[in-house]
């Protein structure tokens, strides 16, 4: 079952059935949709998004005119093209939310501001269209800057549905082929992270990423890194060179995929940014997002960023390892990991080749899912922002946390919405401890059998498919 949400970084595009009347059929044949999100503004039960939409389409000396028209999925005619006199007129598109029409005999393709089959259609305007041919037969598109706003119920954004048909004629009225109910689909997967700086004379280069859903439905995905060679600015382009693929992974809400650091082949590429792509099986479209170069200065370097639930307390770590020109970080939360508010601020090192570690506590998390991310404000005003974190809150959440660390013997911890049985102790060999365990509501002391030497020890619980594990500090100095 698929389950639709509009929180994210980014809005995908579902292509349903094909069909095809009579002749021609290359100028409905759109294939490898991709969007990139680039804003989201509620406003008083609206929702006003701007995206780029890219698409490869095959290229035909027929082709002249391609329309694109959308509704919410509550409004969506289903107009029979198949039956149709002439193409649709503003009766027809009365409730739809856009229409765009693209001049394909242009070539490179460019966009029309009048809508040729009825002047009483306004179609969209105010974007951009850039066209890149791929092999002399197939072009890649892309249309930037486009602008819908539709009705928002709890600040979600309804299904969408569209059609797209084309006219190889000079009126650009007679339809020739058209694609119907297309799912356009506001939803997950968000992609969001940075390329990462380094200094002067360090030759491997990394990127932060963070891949989150509001689904709870797994995910399969995998990603793949390009390194934009600049030709076509804020696109990603038929040129751009692939330079990674992920192994395949698996994503759902509350269980994002995190990165940190992830290096990549930077040989030739120092200057360039990166360009992620999302897709799987389970995804009916790629998701995009662009990691642009911006690396002047050497920012704050985040090492780590995790969070933990303790007693409807979350509390926030983060550690540096070198910070530059630092002022303070922002702590910022989200229902939805889209819409981040912040929730206060610590102030940052500011100057630093060595690692510091941070803490906040937010005493008042929402109920269910809480997304976090850190605002980094530098002395001169630019703002960075560091991966989003997902903490579940939810009133069967599990709570697992030391109460105190390092140790000397005993190792105290709190434990709620979770069973006890399973708990291991082990060394960093593996051997298992024995101990004994008592329980005072939900805080527990775990007294080993033995001695326990001065090290490091690991404290395992298994909680439903996954482990939860505790580094557990045994002597004077804490790690």
């Amino acid at each position: 079952m698929k389950t639709n949400y509009f929180y994210t970084l980014i809005l995908s595009l579902l292509f349903s059935s094909f069909i095809t009347i009579q002749r021609s059929k290359a100028q409905c044949n759109i294939s490898q949709p991709g969007v990139v999100l680039r804003s989201t503004v509620p406003q008083s039960g609206y929702i006003t998004m701007i995206f780029d939409l890219s698409f490869t389409i095959e290229r035909n000396n027929g082709n002249k005119f391609a329309y694109f028209h959308l509704w919410t999925s509550d409004n969506y005619p289903d107009l029979d093209y198949g039956h149709r006199p002439s193409s649709p007129e503003a009766a027809d598109l009365v409730n739809s939310l856009a229409t765009i029409v693209i001049n394909t005999d242009d070539s490179p393709a460019s966009l029309v501001d009048t809508y040729l089959p009825d002047d009483l259609v306004i179609p969209l305007t105010g974007m951009s269209i850039h066209e890149s041919e791929i092999d002399g037969r197939f072009s890649k598109i892309t249309i930037k800057g486009i602008t819908i706003s539709a009705p928002a119920a709890n600040g979600l954004m309804p299904a969408l549905k569209g059609d797209t048909w084309a006219s190889q004629a000079a009126n650009g009225k007679i339809i020739h082929c058209y694609q119907k109910g297309l799912g356009f689909m506001v939803t997950d997967p968000m992609v969001t992270g940075r390329l990462n700086c380094q200094p002067a004379g360090v030759l491997q280069r990394s990127f932060n990423l963070s891949i989150t859903t509001l689904d709870p439905e797994e995910k399969e995905l995998i990603y793949k890194v390009y390194v934009d060679n600049g030709s076509s600015p804020g696109i990603l382009d038929p040129g751009d060179e692939l330079v990674s693929t992920s192994n395949p992974f698996s994503i759902k809400a509350g269980s994002p995929l995190s990165l940190l650091n992830q290096p990549f082949n930077q040989i030739g590429k120092d200057d360039k940014g990166l360009w992620i792509e999302v897709d799987g099986v389970d995804l009916p479209n790629a998701m995009l997002a662009e990691f642009p170069y911006d690396c002047q200065a050497l920012p704050v370097n985040i090492s780590s960023f995790k969070g933990e639930l303790w007693d409807n307390r979350i509390t926030l770590y983060w550690q540096t390892t070198q910070e530059y020109n630092s002022k303070y970080f922002n702590i910022q939360r989200s229902r939805d990991a889209s819409e981040f508010i912040s929730i206060g601020s610590i102030d940052a090192q500011g100057d630093s080749r060595v690692g510091k570690s941070y803490q906040f506590a937010d005493s008042q998390p929402v109920v269910g899912h809480n997304y976090y991310r850190l605002q980094i404000v530098d002395r001169d005003g630019s703002i960075e922002y560091s991966r989003i974190l997902s903490i579940d809150n939810a009133a069967d959440a599990t709570a697992f946390q030391l109460l105190g660390n390092p140790v000397q013997q005993e190792i105290r911890f709190l434990l709620k919405n979770a069973n006890s049985q399973g708990l291991r102790l082990t060394d960093l060999s593996g051997r298992q401890l024995t101990f004994e365990l008592q329980r005072s509501g939900t805080q527990y002391t775990l007294s080993p059998d033995l001695t326990l030497i001065p090290g490091i020890y690991l404290l395992s619980l298994p909680v439903a498919k996954r482990k939860l594990t505790k580094k557990i500090v045994v002597g004077a100095t804490a790690l």
